[in-house]
């Protein structure tokens, strides 16, 4: 239908509608889409006649219940999210749901105060090694053992023949 030179743009209408029907029944089910557009049956087979006109929501809300994304987002920066149920599907799999979303400002903060954290102790790594390398060969420091504690332990018993 959509091919041909003859149709007019209310059939190029009503086909784009229903093929968008058909992928968010497959999803939801008719009689949920039929609940969500708060419409009866025959509303339905009156569209799909050309009978009576689509009105622009329902083809937006079907558009949305299909594809699982709000028409305005951009299809190449949210290829593979979708919406499902009350939560947002990564292409991974991940899902995210309100709270997961608005808790991830405090993992920015955990992982900012890590990262601080990472930073001060290799600065702490750094002068234990540079003060290593400074000192002379008699210093406590620059000997094998006293860093990972091997040096504090005992020296070994002899034994007696």
């Amino acid at each position: 239908m959509i091919g041909d030179a003859n149709c007019t743009s209310q059939e190029v209408i009503i086909s784009e509608f229903l093929h968008l029907w058909h992928v968010a029944a497959r999803h939801h089910g008719e009689r949920q889409l039929l609940a969500w557009l708060a419409i009866h049956r025959t509303t339905l087979l009156r569209w799909r006649t050309g009978e009576s006109r689509i009105p622009a929501a329902a083809r937006a809300l079907v558009q949305i219940l299909a594809s699982g994304r709000p028409p305005q987002m951009s299809e190449l920066r949210w290829r593979g999210f979708q919406f499902q149920d009350d939560a947002i599907i990564t292409p991974e799999g991940r899902r995210f749901t309100p709270q997961a979303l608005g808790n991830l400002h405090w993992q920015d903060q955990f992982v900012e105060s890590l990262q601080r954290r990472i930073a001060r102790l290799e600065a702490q790594i750094a002068a234990v090694q540079a003060q290593r390398t400074d000192n002379g060969a008699n210093d406590p420091i620059g000997r094998p053992g006293v860093l990972d504690g091997s040096a504090l332990a005992p020296p070994a018993r002899q034994r007696r023949r």
